[in-house]
């Protein structure tokens, strides 16, 4: 499993008996391009909104979730290039979710706080994996577009 450490934003390759303790990130991948392993293996296209959310779930990690050190976030944990990883990455997506200390689950289209209705329409909720980062982790935080908890 590889994941991204959230002070220097790198990757680190880690054995299933060997993870340390992480935070899985849960999201609606933008209508723009998201930023890949490559991106981030590369330190290329980091003015991209992709890449840029990626290091607000680094901050949010770093500043609410310390000790925590480690992220894994779908689009740029897998290398997608790579078809066995793909592969393998989409057999392992609920243990991974359920193995994380928690999901940190982004609505963007939740502006605020406490807003109920917002947050039961948000488009998180009709994504196709939905289910199973709401079902396999310990807990999910949810955080609105500002990234308050929700």
């Amino acid at each position: 499993m590889r994941l991204l450490h959230v002070d220097r934003l790198d990757f680190t390759e880690f054995q299933d008996d060997q993870r340390p303790p992480y935070v899985a990130a849960s999201h609606r991948w933008l209508s723009s391009r998201e930023t890949t392993f490559q991106d981030v293996r590369d330190w290329r296209n980091t003015n991209g909104g992709g890449y840029q959310k990626v290091k607000a779930v680094a901050a949010y990690v770093r500043e609410h979730l310390a000790p925590i050190k480690w992220l894994w976030v779908d689009t740029c944990c897998i290398n997608k290039d790579s078809a066995a990883e793909l592969s393998e990455a989409i057999n392992s997506m609920f243990d991974w979710y359920q193995e994380a200390e928690l999901c940190l689950a982004y609505l963007a289209d939740v502006e605020m706080a406490g807003d109920g209705s917002s947050f039961e329409m948000s488009k998180w909720f009709k994504r196709g994996w939905t289910l199973q980062e709401l079902l396999a982790p310990r807990m999910v935080l949810f955080v609105t577009k500002e990234w308050h908890a929700a």
